[in-house]
């Protein structure tokens, strides 16, 4: 377990691939997404999951349909071209950095729990 974010910063690119037919990857987040975000490092997930879809909306990877030539483009786009790596490992900081961290996370929660109250 103490090995993941130093790995994930060793990396070039962070894969998240899962099968979009299981409901649980489709409508859930793994860690490893915000592991490969705080680390400064591109992703690439399955359209048409919820990893897929933060991806995308936070230009932080690639979302890919679920097949292994859609993967394998992905990987040698990224491979070959060293600056779009840079630039989608900067997105996915900067996001960890401004909306997906505990300080935000807090604030909002702490939100739902006045609105609440006031009920």
């Amino acid at each position: 377990m103490r090995e993941v974010i130093p790995l994930t910063f060793r990396a070039d690119v962070v894969l998240l691939i899962l099968d979009p037919n299981d409901h649980n990857n489709r409508d859930s987040l793994a860690n490893k997404q915000f592991e490969a975000m705080v680390c400064g490092q591109p992703i690439i997930c399955t359209k048409g999951t919820y990893s897929g879809n933060l991806t995308a909306q936070e230009k932080v990877g690639f979302a890919v349909v679920y097949n292994k030539e859609a993967l394998k483009k992905a990987i040698v786009k990224l491979r070959d071209d060293p600056g779009l790596r840079e630039h989608l490992g900067r997105n996915a900081l900067n996001a960890a950095l401004t909306k997906y961290n505990w300080d935000k996370e807090e604030q909002a929660l702490l939100e739902v729990y006045k609105n609440r109250e006031s009920l």
